[in-house]
């Protein structure tokens, strides 16, 4: 085999890897819908946000949706007043954050069955949508935090990379494929 054939087949697999579709997905769509579990918590609103403003910064016209809406412990968080709780209009590409089955998005996705790209980082996930970007990293959600009691992060400073939580750690991975290097920090 040559080197130009063994290269071709190479990248032919790259192309066909989950984190390469959600890419290809999220660049050829103008008209996002973005969405996560019901009873939201901050890694579902944390990665809903990061995700769907970033996408709106890159031009796209992006809807975030969370059926129980925002908690009022998270509506200090920038960007929270523009989620809703339904969606309106039509939309090319629907996106599932931090859910592991279709049920727990709530009625987010009424009259669309199956989720176009579904990013998550929960080892029960059921991979409902049609691209499933599921990541499970080494440390889990109840790794305690440094200063404070867990989930109090205002006067702690910045996560430090091994602490972060798996969704954020996903949602970043995300972003960086999005746009090649560009990221979002929440």
């Amino acid at each position: 085999m040559s080197y130009l054939a063994g290269l071709e087949k190479r990248i032919s697999r790259m192309d066909n890897t989950p984190l390469d579709q959600a890419r290809q997905a999220l660049l050829a769509a103008q008209r996002i819908l973005v969405t996560s579990h019901i009873r939201p918590d901050g890694d579902a609103i944390g990665s809903l946000l990061g995700l769907g403003l970033s996408l709106k910064e890159a031009g796209k016209q992006v809807q975030m949706i969370l059926s129980d809406g925002v908690p009022a412990a998270f509506r200090f968080l920038e960007g929270s007043q523009q989620i809703r709780k339904k969606p309106e209009g039509d939309f090319d590409l629907s996106v599932v954050l931090d859910c592991s089955d279709f049920e727990r998005s709530g009625s987010a996705l009424n009259g669309h069955p199956t989720p176009d790209l579904n990013i998550d980082h929960h080892p029960t996930n059921l991979s409902f949508a049609r691209i499933n970007l599921i990541e499970q990293p080494e440390l889990c959600q109840d790794q305690p935090d440094r200063g404070g009691s867990r989930g109090d992060r205002r006067d702690a400073g910045p996560v430090p990379a091994p602490v972060r939580p798996p969704a954020q750690q996903a949602f970043r991975r995300c972003i960086v494929v999005w746009n090649n290097h560009r990221y979002a920090r929440i």
